[in-house]
Formats: structure tokens, C-alpha cells, sequence
């Protein structure tokens, strides 16, 4: 029997489905992850992801899936982001983002094509599917900031007046994609009229918006908002806001017991009142209050040396690089409690970090080949003296082919969101991981 092969055309390739991204996922599934993520993302009765399921596949595995499925079809994708399964509507987005980002593209920029898929978007976030924290920052600068950056931006502010959580977040965060080309004005109205807002989430989403125009814009316009508005923002909005900013400037901004009285309801920081019932004090007293707080921030601002301005590369004291508008590295301990803004998080030491459970550390991936050698961690011992000397040898290393191959995987990570660098070093700004951040900073 003679067997005949099959002609390259012969063969033809399967048409993507969302049958074949669930099965690709689920060949990824880690079931103790999964445990843990249900608990990170808040899934207990009247909590903000009730109900959501995970398999537990890390963000950086979902986008290799994503990328291998980019050609589905809209139809497929709604049955992804009509999942119950966190990871399937997570990756649906995520494919959607990349879908808009190639029609974006110079080379082959198709307009209708970038519209179907916002318009898809915007449905879908009303449809209440792009319902959680992590698939709403994914997703909602690269499309909606995207499309909207050159068009009337109206429906943010009716996303922003939901009474859904996940439309008023979708309204914050998609202005990013507009900080990333340096127009703040959309991110400050809608910080404004978001400014009382109660939950958790949206405080969070607008405190980091306001971070990113004081990084990527004009931190002169994050501190006239500031200025204006810090003796009546939540503490969770104001301490995200002022994050990077040096600590005697953080202070200024925190002494804001005096105007608290002008709240109405005067309940606790994260119970007030929707900004519908909020009352706007623009009195005398405020007016003082203002002006001493301007004056305090003159003198404070005489005194601090300001990390360098956008445009050149520079480490601020909060401990985040950021070089091209899409590329932003921050460096955090593995004690420390995982933020929505951390993106993808990878330890970077070669030792895990004591005390600390693997079923219940949020770490998207563990490089520990790229730390440095056991001669140079014994030899540095973590002393602030020879950190200098530290830098020049580990950098050498890191020249190495294997560790070379590592940081070239955490730039392309860091390409597709903010990048954060683990480490369990007490003294993070002189460590492993922040030879790293500087590394990828260049």
C-alpha cells in the first residue's frame, strides 16, 4: 500500500474558535493559582467578583494564547467574554486589544476596522463583561483610548456617571491611552467628577490616572489638581495620586484634616457620599486653606530635587522607571500587598522569599536564572557602600547569553503593560531588582 502525502495545501489550518482558546487555557490551568486568585480578586458573597471563576493561568500565559488566536472571529469572541471563567473573558479582551492595535498600525491602518471593534468594546462593557479590575485595565486604554483619542470623548462621561462599578472604571482608565500621548485634559475632568466616588476601585483607577499625568505628561498639572482638590479627596485617591511624589511633598498634600469638615456627611473617607450629593466649598475658609497649602508646597518644592522630567529617563522615590510612554518598570518587595497597577509581577531573586506561601504569592512568573551570581550576592551583602561596585559587576553578568535571553523576556513583558520587578531585599532601591529596572530603563 502505497501512501500518498498530503500537499502543503492539503493540510489547511483550523480556523480559530473559542473552543480552542478555552482548550489552550485549560492545558495551563493551576489549580492551587487558581485558589488563590479567588480570593485576590474578591469572589466571596458581596464582594466586587462574586461568583467568578478562575483556572488559574497567569496573565503573560494568556497573552501567548491571545497572540496565537488573534484572527477570531467577533462571534468567538463574545462566547469568551460570555464565559463564566475569569481567564476566558480575560484573554477575549485581550485578543480584542490586539485585533485594535494591528488595525492601528501604520502599515496596515484600517479605520472601520478600529471602529467595529470599539463599538464591539463599548457593547460588551455594557453588556457588563468586561467585569473585573484586571480585564478592565487590559483592555480599556489600548481600545476606547485608542479610538477616542482623536474623537468626541462623550461617552466616557456617561460611562462615568454609571451606576455600574465597571463603566465608571472603563471611563477612568481609558484615559490612559491618551496620557500616553501627553493629553491630561480628559483624565482631569473625569478625576474630577470622580473625585468622591466611594468604592475602592474607582478611588484606586482615579488616584493611578492622576500618578500617570504628574509621570508621563506634566506633573505641574497633577499638582495644580492637587492643589484644588486634595482637602476633599478619599485617602485611598490621594495617597495613589501622590504616590511618587517625594515625601515632603506627600505630607503637604496629607494635611487636610482642617477642610474635612466641609464634606457633607463627614463619614468615614472610603463611605462618602456619590459625588451627586457632594456639596463644592468654595468659601473663604477654603480659599485660605488653599492658599497656605500653596505656599507650603512652594517651599517644600525649594527644597526637593525632582526626579528628571518626562522625556529623559529617570528613577522616581516611588521606585518606577519609565522610558517610552508604553513602557513603565516598577521594582516592589515580595511583602508588600499586590496592587491593581503592578501589571505582571516577577521575583527576580534566586531565593524565594521566606515566609511566603507559593499557593498564595501573586507572582506571574519566577526568572530567578537572571539574579546575580551566589560569589556576588555573598560578596555585596547588601551594603549601600559597595552598591555602586555592585552595579558595574552585576551588569556584567547580566551581559551573560543565559541571563541576557531573561532580561530580553522581561523588556518584551514590560512592552505589553507596566512590568513589576519582585524582590525579598529589605533595601529594594538597592537591589537586584532595581539593577534590572535600570537595565530595561536604557
Amino acid at each position: 500500500m502505497v501512501t500518498v502525502a498530503q500537499t502543503p495545501e492539503a493540510v489547511r489550518p483550523q480556523s480559530p474558535t473559542a473552543a480552542l482558546v478555552q482548550a489552550a487555557l485549560a492545558v495551563l490551568a493551576d489549580p492551587a493559582r487558581a485558589r488563590s486568585s479567588q480570593g485576590f480578586f474578591k469572589t466571596g458573597p458581596g464582594d466586587y467578583g462574586e461568583g467568578d471563576v478562575f483556572l488559574g493561568v497567569t496573565v503573560p500565559q494568556q497573552r501567548r494564547v491571545a497572540r496565537a488566536h488573534a484572527a477570531l472571529p467577533q462571534s468567538e469572541l463574545d462566547l469568551l467574554l460570555d464565559s463564566g471563567v475569569h481567564e476566558h473573558r480575560l484573554t477575549g479582551v485581550l485578543i480584542a486589544t490586539e485585533q485594535f492595535t494591528t488595525a492601528s498600525s501604520t502599515r496596515g491602518l484600517d479605520e472601520a476596522r478600529r471602529g467595529e471593534i470599539a463599538e464591539w468594546y463599548l457593547e460588551t462593557v455594557r453588556r457588563g463583561r468586561v467585569n473585573n479590575w484586571d480585564i478592565v485595565d487590559s483592555s480599556a486604554p489600548g481600545i476606547l483610548g485608542g479610538w477616542l483619542f482623536d474623537r468626541p470623548r462623550d461617552v466616557l462621561f456617561e460611562l462615568a456617571a454609571s451606576d455600574n462599578v465597571w463603566e465608571r472604571r472603563v471611563a477612568m482608565i481609558s484615559t490612559q491611552g491618551f496620557v500616553r500621548r501627553a493629553d491630561a485634559s480628559t483624565t482631569l475632568e473625569l478625576a474630577a467628577l470622580l473625585r468622591d466616588d466611594p468604592h475602592d476601585l474607582i478611588q484606586k483607577a482615579v488616584g493611578w490616572m492622576l500618578r500617570e499625568v504628574g509621570k508621563r505628561v506634566d506633573r505641574e498639572l497633577l499638582l495644580a489638581f492637587l492643589d484644588e482638590h486634595a482637602t476633599r479627596m478619599p485617602r485611598t485617591a490621594l495617597s495613589s495620586a501622590t504616590e511618587h511624589l517625594a515625601p515632603e511633598l506627600r505630607a503637604v498634600y496629607r494635611m487636610r484634616e482642617e477642610a474635612q469638615s466641609e464634606r457633607v456627611g463627614r463619614g468615614s473617607r472610603n463611605d462618602s457620599p456619590r459625588r451627586e450629593t457632594m456639596v463644592r466649598a468654595d468659601g473663604p475658609g477654603r480659599s485660605i486653606g488653599l492658599q497656605v497649602l500653596s505656599v507650603v508646597r512652594a517651599a517644600v518644592l525649594a527644597r526637593v530635587r525632582w526626579p528628571e522630567q518626562n522625556g529623559t529617563r529617570g528613577t522616581d522615590r516611588g521606585g518606577t522607571m519609565s522610558t517610552e510612554p508604553h513602557f513603565t518598570v516598577r521594582v516592589a518587595r515580595a511583602y508588600d500587598e499586590p496592587t491593581p497597577s503592578d501589571g505582571t509581577r516577577v521575583l527576580v531573586d534566586r531565593l524565594w522569599p521566606r515566609g511566603v506561601k507559593k499557593e498564595s504569592a501573586h507572582f506571574d512568573e519566577w526568572c530567578k536564572e537572571v539574579a546575580p551570581s551566589s560569589e556576588l550576592r555573598t560578596w555585596y551583602g547588601h551594603d549601600p557602600e559597595l552598591f555602586a561596585e555592585f552595579r558595574r559587576r552585576y551588569r556584567a553578568e547580566l551581559r551573560q547569553p543565559e541571563r541576557a535571553a531573561i532580561v530580553e523576556h522581561l523588556r518584551e513583558l514590560a512592552r505589553h503593560g507596566t512590568l513589576t520587578l519582585i524582590t525579598a531585599s529589605k533595601a529594594a532601591d538597592i537591589s537586584d531588582a532595581t539593577v534590572i529596572a535600570e537595565l530595561l530603563a536604557q
